[in-house]
């Protein structure tokens, strides 16, 4: 998911981040340790991360301006009902979310895999999935070697 930092990692200098400064890099890791990382470091679990991405702190991409990830954090969490209501809501659009080029693949996986399980309130099946993109999502960002997988609360929680 993505969320922005504009507001809190800038240039000490102000402006614009400028490839050409030879401090860039220098600056840049500053800027994630001491601002990004402390704020980050409250973030252990998924109910944290559905807490922390608010509209005060990301007023344009916090997780309801996000329908399709909210329903996958929603299932990940238990919350069915308000899963398959974000859903419902998406399918009652006048938008055509399938026609989306950069949603459709999404929409299609929610649409066909993800919320059948819900449907059938199949806890295992929906911890199984996420479990899978989790993995999927990993690989494609190289962090196998980081990547330390825990149970879902849907896992967890009965």
């Amino acid at each position: 998911m993505l969320l922005t930092w504009s507001g809190e990692i800038r240039p000490l200098s102000g402006g614009l981040w400028d490839m050409r400064d030879p401090t860039l890099a220098q600056t840049l890791c500053s800027q994630i340790e001491n601002v990004a990382l402390p704020i980050l470091r409250i973030v252990e679990t998924i109910e944290d991360f559905a807490a922390f991405t608010t509209s005060s702190r990301f007023p344009d991409t916090y997780l309801d301006t996000r329908p399709l990830r909210h329903i996958v954090v929603a299932a990940g969490l238990g919350r069915f009902d308000e899963a398959l209501a974000i859903f419902d809501n998406l399918a009652m659009q006048p938008n055509d979310w399938t026609s989306w080029p950069a949603v459709h693949g999404d929409y299609h996986r929610l649409a066909t895999i993800l919320c059948p399980l819900i449907e059938a309130r199949d806890r295992a099946g929906v911890g199984k999935l996420l479990r899978e993109w989790e993995a999927w999502s990993v690989r494609k960002m190289n962090l196998d070697a980081l990547w330390e997988p825990t149970p879902f609360p849907v896992e967890t929680d009965g």
